[in-house]
């Protein structure tokens, strides 16, 4: 699932280093085990793009990682508008991870591009 090319560049310029940072924490996580099945290391930009044009909604790690599990819902659903489900215990635990390891990168990206 690929994202029209210019769009995408326009995030990476607005992001720089933190669109970097999350695609490679979610290529580390590999929440749909596609990189460990074989899958190219881009495979999960598109998610990258979702979540960094949901980013300003992110009040919170816990928002963060809740919307990435959404992103990850949405990209992977069999059917084209399914209900979101609840995480099970397991997914809200890996997700809220997630959301904490972004949510940490995000802020130092932005203390890095907003020096005080």
């Amino acid at each position: 699932m690929s994202s029209p090319p210019e769009p995408r560049e326009k995030l990476k310029r607005e992001y720089g280093s933190f669109y970097e940072d999350l695609s490679q924490l979610l290529v580390e996580d590999d929440p749909m085990y596609l990189i460990k099945g074989g899958a190219p290391s881009d495979e999960y930009e598109s998610e990258v793009d979702a979540i960094l044009l949901q980013l300003p909604e992110a009040s919170s790690p816990t928002v963060l990682g809740r919307i990435i599990y959404e992103t990850f819902v949405k990209s992977f659903a069999i059917t084209p508008d399914p209900p979101i489900p609840q995480p099970s215990e397991t997914e809200r635990v890996r997700f809220a991870v997630l959301g904490e390891k972004a949510w940490t990168s995000w802020t130092r990206w932005k203390e890095e591009i907003e020096p005080e």
